[in-house]
């Protein structure tokens, strides 16, 4: 019997032990002893019931990491032994969950199992001819109430073994005591290794100054992509292209961008023939000396999800036909090689590297996409799982650090419907989750700076669609604000975030202290936050750290897909 297994059955006692003394209470009333065992029975099944919480909370705090759907551990739970526990998957989530630990916990476990056998044994809970009687009691005539014309001698043995065995029940309830408090604090240290592990390893990956400066400066970079891309539509149908850029959790010091553009012009007279979309991978780097031509670069082209990559995706390639841009539409037109650069754009600080993206564009449906906003109203069924909504949890937030404030992402003026997903092509039932973009049409005044907001403003706008996804609904839904009146925008937002604070209390027990601290920095810590761009790395280790920790105890091994079918 696996470990996973055996906590099953430990559960599964539980319940039997307090239906047996529910039982006995009866017969006990019916026979005339209650009064006799009445404080040791309310003793011993006050016991009984907090043991078992105690356990159930232990198996919650095991179970949240490994399982991403919240009504798989209600039914875990509240069917102990059943056919979930026996999955081998499962147990080897387990070995996987607690890696080194494993073999503490299997004797921890096994440890309440037997601590548990032998507790219904002292109760008479396995006797079968007890629990047969005890299944069929009637209440007795008078007669049967005289000193020596009570129940049969079973049950005065039993009475008799109730009456005298106090001190072994509580020899065995402080064994259960102690097992569940070894096991509570195996979990939590468990935890905070990992925790730690993770926290280490995150900023061994980066020096602490170069990531600090970096994540300061990658919105700006974002910004000016935006302005030399609004810049570069020199054709006569600039109004009907759009650019979306993908939302995607990078590296905090990768300066790379993917993005997808959209054509929608017509072929009237004077316009180039439309070119549908194209994906592309915009590259950063330094524009080059007067003494240090800068005729090619080398570029990493990496995996992405669900991509298929005509050339091995790991390689390095050498961009060529490195020419500076003169008309985008013109340009995109054209469909390079993917060893080929569509050429670049620059301005005074960077140049901007445009190349084929690696992944098959064919897949995509780009017109018709769903909205974040949809998803979380429930408009497309099967509904995003859990393990989804961590998913895109994360995504946001890291997005939110490097895009915020730039002309992607303005302050104060993003909403849920421009979060959108594509559907596939080949079949449109098909949600894209793994491929969430904001797209930005180009206008006149799109040329104009991002307007200026209050540094931070829009945090906890983020930490309210933190929690909107943590449940899967959206704040406006949550009965405490229905009390509230929907008015104006900005009564709206107070009130949002007013039901938010209070809603924040639920999220440990939904989805762990992680997601817990990441949402309560972004409605509670971040009303002071550091001056200039500091705030960026701030929000990156409180809120996108924590995300990532969360993120990877549902996905120990990163799948190829996400998606959701209407």
């Amino acid at each position: 019997m696996s470990g996973f297994e055996i906590a099953g059955v430990v559960l599964g006692a539980f319940p039997i032990a307090i239906e047996a003394l529910d039982k006995y209470r009866e017969l006990a009333r019916m026979w005339g002893f209650w009064w006799e065992i009445r404080s040791a029975y309310q003793t011993c099944s006050l016991e009984v019931k907090f043991h078992r919480l105690s356990f159930r909370r232990n198996l919650q705090q095991l179970l949240l990491p490994m399982v991403a759907d919240q009504e798989q551990i209600k039914r875990l739970l509240a069917d102990p032994g059943g056919e979930e526990w026996h999955r081998d998957t499962v147990e080897q989530q387990l070995i996987d969950r607690l890696q080194d630990s494993y073999e503490l916990y299997l004797e921890i476990i096994k440890q309440l199992q037997r601590t548990m056998q032998d507790l219904n044994t002292e109760l008479a809970v396995d006797k079968a001819g007890v629990q047969d009687k005890l299944a069929a009691v009637k209440a007795p005539t008078d007669g049967h109430r005289r000193a020596f014309g009570r129940p049969n001698r079973e049950y005065q043995l039993y009475r008799a073994k109730f009456a005298i065995g106090e001190a072994r029940r509580k020899e065995l309830f402080g064994e259960l005591k102690d097992y569940n408090e070894r096991l509570e604090k195996l979990l939590t240290t468990s935890d905070a290794i990992a925790q730690l592990t993770s926290k280490r390893s995150l900023s061994s990956t980066y020096s602490p100054h170069g990531t600090t400066r970096a994540i300061g400066h990658i919105w700006r970079h974002a910004d000016r992509l935006h302005t030399a891309l609004s810049k570069a539509w020199n054709c006569g149908c600039s109004r009907q292209h759009s650019a979306s850029i993908f939302l995607q959790h990078r590296a905090a010091t990768e300066l790379e961008f993917l993005l997808l553009f959209l054509d929608h012009a017509t072929n009237n007279v004077g316009i180039p023939t439309s070119w549908g979309s194209r994906q592309a991978k915009i590259k950063l780097v330094d524009p080059p000396t007067s003494s240090q031509p800068f005729r090619q670069i080398t570029i990493s082209t990496p995996a992405m999800p669900r991509s298929k990559p005509v050339t091995n995706a790991n390689a390095s390639v050498a961009v060529k036909n490195s020419d500076k841009i003169q008309d985008l539409c013109i340009t995109l037109s054209s469909s390079p090689a993917l060893d080929h650069s569509y050429g670049f754009l620059e301005d005074d600080h960077k140049r901007y590297h445009i190349y084929p993206s690696s992944i098959d564009e064919s897949h995509m449906a780009a017109n018709d996409p769903v909205t974040l906003d949809d998803l979380l109203r429930r408009k497309h069924q099967p509904s995003i799982t859990r393990r989804q909504r961590y998913a895109l949890a994360l995504i946001i937030a890291s997005s939110f650090v490097r895009l915020s404030d730039s002309a992607w992402l303005p302050s104060a003026l993003w909403m849920r419907s421009d979060i959108a997903f594509p559907r596939d092509a080949d079949n449109r039932s098909i949600i894209l989750l793994d491929q969430p973009y904001i797209g930005r049409s180009w206008s006149d005044n799109e040329n104009a700076p991002a307007s200026q907001s209050k540094q931070g403003e829009d945090i906890p706008f983020l930490g309210i669609i933190l929690l909107e996804l943590c449940f899967g609904s959206l704040v406006e839904e949550h009965p405490r604000r229905q009390a509230y009146p929907f008015t104006d925008a900005n009564l709206n937002q107070f009130f949002d975030q007013l039901v938010a604070v209070e809603w924040l209390r639920d999220v440990v027990d939904e989805a762990g202290p992680d997601f817990a601290d990441a949402a309560t920095w972004c409605l509670v810590g971040s009303r002071s936050l550091s001056t200039g761009d500091d705030w960026r790395r701030t929000l990156y280790e409180k809120v996108v750290q924590p995300l990532e920790r969360c993120h990877s105890y549902l996905n120990p091994v990163t799948t190829s897909k996400e998606r959701v079918i209407d």
